[in-house]
């Protein structure tokens, strides 16, 4: 049987969202917390990068670093990651990601923080990087903008908010997904997709108006997603197969 596997860790509308689903491709996954007065955990990272895993997530909450690692069981075990790149910014970072396009690199994570940075998460690819595009919304909600890229046979990969803006990388390969926005939690339609076989691969909350907009995906097993006001310790210990990582947490 598959084990639950960690897809999001985020937090959002208050709250944290820890989203997990049943992953056989997944060799082993590792969550780094470092407290803001630590700073980034570059080091960490680093040797985390030297047993295979790869950054799938970066994010800042409740004063803390985040960042979410993981190895296929495609890859060869133990080999060293040497071809992600990491990148801050204060800015929107689009020169970033046009050189990253330009140097055969495909953008991984592309999120703007509370603290008020963007970060940039880029990674070689064999072939040419084709069909990423980013996407920048202002309307309440990026309803329209999903539609579009679903007729432009793309997919969306990453979803963010920051105030007044949806922020959303997309690749080429349309097909496979869905989309729902709601004022609240759309628990209903949640059940609904995950009885199609379908999870979410994407979600964000719009701190304005108060609305939640989320991307499901097909091929996604028994996902569960769990919410909580406290950071889900107990959980990515018990259930989810994560390794102990970090000063604070893993």
């Amino acid at each position: 049987m598959a084990t639950q596997r960690l897809r999001k860790l985020a937090h959002l509308a208050g709250q944290w969202v820890l989203i997990t689903d049943e992953r056989d491709d997944v060799e082993a996954q590792s969550v780094i917390c470092s407290e803001e007065a630590d700073g980034f955990p570059h080091d960490r990272i680093k040797s985390q990068w030297g047993f295979g895993r790869r950054i799938t997530q970066i994010t800042f909450a409740d004063k803390t670093w985040i960042v979410c690692m993981e190895s296929k069981k495609s890859e060869k075990i133990g080999e060293e990651v040497k071809d992600q790149k990491i990148t801050f910014s204060d800015d929107v970072p689009e020169d970033e990601v046009k050189r990253a396009w330009r140097d055969g690199e495909r953008i991984v994570v592309f999120e703007p923080l509370i603290n008020g940075k963007w970060v940039v998460v880029s990674e070689k690819v064999s072939g040419p990087v084709v069909g990423q595009s980013l996407v920048f919304s202002t309307d309440p909600l990026p309803s329209k903008d999903v539609q579009q890229l679903w007729k432009d046979d793309k997919k969306v990969l990453t979803m963010s908010f920051l105030p007044s803006t949806w922020v959303m990388v997309a690749e080429k390969g349309g097909g496979g997904q869905a989309y729902t926005a709601n004022s609240d939690w759309p628990e209903a339609k949640i059940d609904a997709r995950r009885a199609e076989g379908m999870g979410i691969s994407a979600l964000a909350y719009n701190t304005t108006d108060e609305a939640w907009a989320m991307v499901f995906d097909n091929n996604i097993k028994n996902q569960v997603v769990r919410m909580s006001k406290d950071f889900p310790e107990d959980i990515l210990k018990q259930e989810v197969g994560v390794s102990r990582y970090g000063k604070r947490f893993y």
